[in-house]
């Protein structure tokens, strides 16, 4: 404390040996002015506060009370600062005598900490001054005695906190009804900084309020803050940062019930704007691991919920959003990029086991409508690319001249990757779409996969113009085995006695837009070969197992490259035109009769085989041998059927593994007679007038119908002719041969 505050004592502590001698005064005198000495033998008015004559003062202690300066007489109600010192402790008190209340001390111009005195517990003052406070060394907290009880830190009672200061942790604010305000006023955007060092953490049970604009919270150093953070101001950020390097922080709730939500929200009729919750350049959360145990689900790791009543007029593209991400205005260039509005990676190690689904959507009912709905319905997702506007495509030579335009939409891009490394799978599915309608379910319309012109669209593509299309990229460098399949050998087929593979339907409108095509089935650029069928690969299995070189296969027709086989018959081309011949043979062996050859291995019961003839079969197999064929699902026609034994190739895995290894004896059936008309047939026309018929063998008539052996030519073409020939016929019930005339 400054010299100046004890200048008016100075004149009682003169020593006594002044006394004795002649003392001159030197200057004027104020009454109640302390004297000082100017020189041996002279004194002078000490002066005041302002303008002090005294250099030092000392004073012999006598208790903690030696110094004091009152505010007022004794005579009345006053206020004592009084300060004291014994062997134990230092003392600074204002207390209040005859009726007056202590004012508060206040030290405005502290330019440093201030350093408390510390004590244990049983070491506090004893009696403590009213307000006493001090650091206790046993709990680590602020001791102050309100003048009845010592408080700890957990339950200070308000006041103003000088500026700077430093708390120990754990610091403890928020009985009820009371707070702790701090206002940076020094500099704008200024934090406030709440810096732990040690274990502990920062609490806040009531609320926090930072206020001033531009200011904010700053918590390090691995702390924590609960309780409510409110923000005054038009800039005021909460800012976490990380315990070190690598360590992202966290905000979480936490309670004593089980589950506790994290919410983010605003008051009364407003909106949770992302860009202030999501704060650039990201929002983050990594390093939370889940431990599963049981059949217990996990908690979510972030779960946004929210509810919907009342109504609404809203239709067409307009929709009511829950959730909504991504940009307003776009122009960054990505030429060779794409920017993700949404981006979700799961990554798993080496120990994972299961299904993982990177994105599972459910909408579901809980009750059933009440009132008159319109049109109520669910889609689990919905994509629409829009545009409106040109992306800097031209009309020149548009589809033709090398100007292919620029600018291409895809509503959906779904599809799998295996890298190398991504061996021994199962499988991949690009894409499933599972239907389920349960028993106790109706619907009138149940489709699988639709592809639909929208009633506004009014445009085909210029060159290319596809509802359904399969293609690879030009660079693929193997193709699909099969591209197009109704059914699986892993699953059951997926029709029954009234369902039909392929329908085509009228629409209906059909009166104005009647079913109209150029073409059904177009196969006219396809090139058809069986010569790599049967080809082993290097993995074991084998190219185009059931066979090849036809455009078309249903059991005894096949439409092949330049004919047409139907049974044993064949309508085909030669070089005269047309033929129409019977050059195919059945494997027309019954199940039971084909024999085994070689059973294979790793076979199973009920397992189906096919070879590259046509044939599949059902077997019968004892310890992963085949051991008898029990059905034939299909029988192959070939114009030279296969050397025995035929190998055949497992289809199905009934068991844990394909079957390999089996090999058939096989029985092949020709028959080579062409009959026509023998039925139904009343006519029979075959040529013209200018038709030239060639006969290569004998000729087979009917039996006479008008008498035993003999048979009458009436009116006779042959009459008056130069040129006579015969054609023998057999007669069927006649011996011998006959002659038709031929003549011209």
């Amino acid at each position: 404390m400054r010299n100046y505050i004890l200048a008016g004592l100075l004149a009682i502590l003169i020593p006594a040996a002044a006394l004795a001698q002649s003392v001159q005064q030197g200057g004027q005198i104020t009454p109640g002015h302390a004297t000082s000495w100017t020189t041996t033998g002279v004194v002078q008015d000490a002066g005041t506060s302002t303008n002090p004559k005294l250099t030092t003062l000392g004073i012999q202690a006598s208790g903690l009370s030696s110094f004091c300066i009152n505010n007022g007489p004794a005579t009345g109600a006053y206020s004592a600062l009084c300060l004291g010192l014994n062997h134990s402790v230092a003392n600074l008190t204002v207390t209040g005598f005859n009726g007056e209340t202590a004012p508060p001390m206040v030290l405005p111009s502290l330019g440093g900490p201030l350093n408390l005195v510390g004590w244990t517990t049983a070491g506090r003052p004893s009696p403590p001054k009213n307000y006493a406070i001090g650091f206790n060394t046993d709990t680590s907290t602020l001791d102050v005695w309100n003048g009845s009880a010592w408080q700890n830190g957990s339950a200070f009672t308000g006041g103003a906190v000088p500026n700077p200061s430093v708390f120990a942790s754990p610091l403890t604010i928020g009985a009820t009804g009371n707070s702790l305000t701090i206002t940076p006023v020094a500099l704008a955007g200024q934090p406030i900084n709440l810096t732990q060092s040690g274990t502990g953490g920062i609490t806040t049970p009531a609320e926090l309020f930072l206020t001033g604009a531009g200011t904010g919270l700053s918590v390090t150093n691995n702390a924590k803050v609960s309780g409510t953070i409110q923000a005054a101001g038009t800039a005021n950020i909460a800012n976490i940062q990380g315990a070190g390097t690598g360590f992202s922080p966290f905000i979480f709730s936490s309670g004593s019930d089980t589950n506790v939500n994290l919410t983010f929200g605003c008051k009364g009729t407003c909106t949770v704007l992302s860009n202030q919750i999501f704060q650039a350049p990201y929002f983050k959360s990594q390093g939370v691991t889940q431990t599963l145990s049981g059949s217990t689900p996990p908690t979510f790791l972030a779960n946004i919920n929210g509810g919907y009543t009342g109504s609404s007029t809203i239709s067409g593209d307009t929709s009511i959003n829950l959730m909504q991400l991504g940009s307003s205005s776009d122009v960054a260039s990505i030429p060779n990029g794409a920017m993700q509005d949404l981006y979700i990676v799961h990554t798993v190690g080496a120990g994972f086991d299961g299904n993982r689904n990177g994105i599972n959507i459910q909408i579901q009912d809980s009750a059933n409508s009440t009132g008159t709905p319109t049109a109520p319905g669910f889609l689990g997702i919905a994509t629409l690319p829009i545009s409106s506007f040109n992306s800097g495509g031209v009309a020149t030579n548009f589809g033709f001249g090398g100007n292919n335009g620029v600018g291409s939409y895809f509503g959906g891009n779904l599809g799998f990757r295996l890298n190398a490394g991504a061996t021994f799978k199962t499988g991949a599915t690009a894409l499933e779409l599972d239907a389920f309608v349960a028993t106790g379910a109706s619907l009138i319309s149940k489709v699988g996969e639709q592809i639909n012109n929208v009633a506004t669209s009014a445009v085909r593509g210029l060159i290319e113009d596809y509802a359904f299309r399969i293609a690879d990229q030009v660079s693929a460098s193997s193709g699909w085995s099969v591209m197009m399949a109704v059914g699986s050998y892993g699953a059951r087929w997926p029709g029954d006695a009234s369902s039909y593979i392929f329908q085509a339907q009228s629409s209906e409108n059909t009166g104005s837009w009647p079913a109209n095509v150029a073409g059904a089935f177009d196969l006219n650029q396809a090139i058809v070969s069986n010569g790599a069928c049967g080809t082993v690969r290097g993995n074991g299995s084998v190219e185009c197992p059931e066979g090849g070189g036809f455009y078309w296969r249903n059991p005894g027709v096949q439409l092949l490259s330049s004919a047409a086989q139907v049974g044993y018959g064949s309508l085909g081309v030669d070089a005269n035109g047309l033929a129409l011949d019977t050059g195919y043979q059945q494997m027309a062996e019954a199940a039971g009769s084909i024999v085994v050859t070689a059973g294979g291995s790793n076979h199973t019961t009920g397992d189906v085989s096919c070879d590259i003839y046509g044939d599949c079969v059902v077997v019968t197999a004892s310890g992963g041998v085949v051991t008898a064929i029990s059905s034939v699902l299909t029988r192959g026609w070939q114009t030279s059927p296969p050397s025995n034994p035929v190998t055949f190739v497992s289809r199905t895995r009934i068991g844990s593994a394909f079957g390999s290894g089996l090999t058939l004896t096989l029985v092949w059936t020709p028959k080579h007679q062409i009959d026509i008309g023998l039925v139904d047939a009343t006519a029979i026309g075959i040529g013209n007038s200018g038709s030239t018929i060639t006969l290569a063998g004998t000729v087979t008539m009917p039996t006479s119908t008008t008498g035993a052996g003999t048979q009458t030519f009436v009116n006779s073409p042959c009459s008056g002719l130069t040129t006579e020939k015969w054609i023998p016929v057999h007669i069927t019930g006649q011996t011998g041969t006959w002659n038709i005339p031929a003549c011209q």
